[in-house]
């Protein structure tokens, strides 16, 4: 069932999307290959928006009942620290991922927005 839902909701998102975004595509690898070699994965997200008058893209992930839920929002923070962009992300966990992983989940977020892309380093 979780694969048939991630598919639904990508599509339904992907149906809906805002006036001026389009839906770029699904499992989609986000970072330039040299990067993606350097940390030693190439992370994808589920769904990705990109807004259709400048670069910014909205990173979607549907955490439905993954073993580790906290990985793409590790990964996209890890990510964000390397390269300078305009993306954001966005995570839907589901009520069915367990109460400890939905709250690793949480607290990355949390992680995220205190940490802030404005204190990145270049280089």
């Amino acid at each position: 069932m979780p694969g048939h839902l991630a598919r639904h909701l990508q599509e339904t998102l992907a149906e809906s999307a805002p006036r001026g975004w389009k839906v770029v595509g699904s499992e989609r690898k986000l970072l330039p290959v040299a990067i993606a070699e350097r940390v030693g994965y190439a992370p994808a997200a589920d769904l990705v928006i990109e807004h259709a008058a400048s670069a910014r893209r909205l990173w979607v992930e549907l955490e439905i009942s993954r073993a580790d839920p906290v990985a793409n929002h590790a990964k996209f923070a890890i990510a964000s620290r390397l390269q300078r962009f305009d993306d954001t992300f966005v995570a839907m966990v589901s009520r069915h991922v367990t109460g400890g992983r939905r709250a690793s989940c949480s607290l990355a977020i949390k992680m995220i927005k205190d940490y802030g892309v404005e204190d990145r380093e270049e280089g």
